[in-house]
C-alpha cells in the first residue's frame, strides 16, 4: 500500500482569498478508511459511521477532523464542515459559513473514478475525475494485504482483535487495525504507520446496513459549477440576494 500519505492539494477561494486544503484530501481519507474496511471487514460492504481523523506532520500537534462516512458497494460519501480541515482565521471561518459553503459532501465512485463535491447550502456541486494520486489509491484498494493477528485488546470498553496489515512482499507493518468483535469485526480504530504523516482514524456510531442510494447522488435541482471560484461567486450572489438591498442607514455612523 505505498503512497498512502495524503496528497494535501491546495485550492483558493477567489473572492475570500482564503487558502485551504483541497477537499480531494477528504476523498483520499475516506478511500483509506474504505481500504481498511475492505481488508478487515467482510460484512455487507455497506455501513455508516462517524469517524475522527487525527493527523499531523512529525513535530506538530495532531488535528482532529470529524467526518461522517458512508459506503455502499463502490461508492463512498463523506460529510463534513470544510472549516474543520484547516487553521482558518476566525474572520475567514465566519465568512465561509455566511456564504453557506462550509458544509460539504464528497462523493467518490471508485468504479468510475469520479468525484462529486456537493455544497448543500447553495444547492450546487462540482464534478471531476479523480487525480492521479487518488486513482493510484483506488487501484491499491483492490489488493489484498497480509493480516497478522496480534491478539485481543480492549478499546473504549469493547474487546477488539488487533491486526497488523502488511503489504504483500514487504515486512514492515503498514497499518494496525482494531476490529470490534461484537460489531462483526468492524474496524473501529485504524493507525496508519507512516513516519512523516502518521494518521489515526477512530469510528463511532457505526451502523452495519447499506445506506440509501440517494446519499451518493447529486440531488435534483443542484447547479453544476466548473471551479471553486464559480462556487464562491454564486455563493456570494445568493448571500446578497438573501440579505436584500442595503438600507439607507447602512454604513452610517453616529
Amino acid at each position: 500500500m505505498p503512497g498512502l500519505a495524503l496528497s494535501l492539494l491546495m485550492v483558493f477561494f477567489a473572492v475570500l482569498g482564503v487558502r485551504a486544503q483541497d477537499v480531494l484530501a477528504l476523498a483520499e481519507m475516506t478511500s483509506v478508511f474504505n481500504l481498511m474496511v475492505k481488508d478487515a471487514y467482510a460484512g455487507t460492504n455497506g455501513f455508516s459511521a462517524r469517524i475522527i481523523v487525527s493527523l499531523g506532520s512529525v513535530g506538530q500537534t495532531p488535528i482532529g477532523l470529524p467526518l461522517t462516512v458512508r459506503q455502499s458497494g463502490s461508492k463512498l460519501a463523506a460529510e463534513y464542515r470544510f472549516t474543520d480541515f484547516g487553521r482558518f482565521a476566525d474572520q475567514a471561518r465566519q465568512a465561509l459559513r455566511k456564504l453557506s459553503v462550509d458544509e460539504q459532501v464528497v462523493v467518490l465512485d471508485t468504479k468510475d473514478k469520479r468525484i462529486d463535491i456537493l455544497f448543500p447550502g447553495i444547492k450546487g456541486y462540482i464534478e471531476m475525475q479523480s487525480p492521479p494520486s487518488l486513482t493510484h489509491l483506488i487501484e491499491e484498494m483492490q489488493r489484498n494485504m497480509e493480516r497478522v493477528v496480534v491478539g485481543n485488546e480492549v478499546w473504549q470498553e469493547h474487546t477488539c482483535e488487533k491486526v497488523n496489515l502488511i503489504d504483500p512482499g514487504h515486512t514492515n507493518v503498514t497499518a494496525s487495525v482494531w476490529e470490534r468483535i461484537d460489531l462483526d469485526h468492524f474496524p473501529v480504530k485504524i493507525e496508519l504507520l507512516k513516519k512523516d504523516q502518521p494518521m489515526t482514524m477512530c469510528a463511532e456510531s457505526v451502523e452495519l446496513s447499506r445506506p440509501s442510494a440517494s446519499i451518493f447522488e447529486v440531488p435534483p435541482g443542484f447547479t453544476r459549477y466548473a471551479t471553486y471560484a464559480e462556487v464562491t461567486k454564486a455563493a456570494t450572489r445568493i448571500a446578497q440576494e438573501k440579505a436584500g438591498p442595503p438600507t439607507q442607514d447602512a454604513g452610517k455612523s453616529n
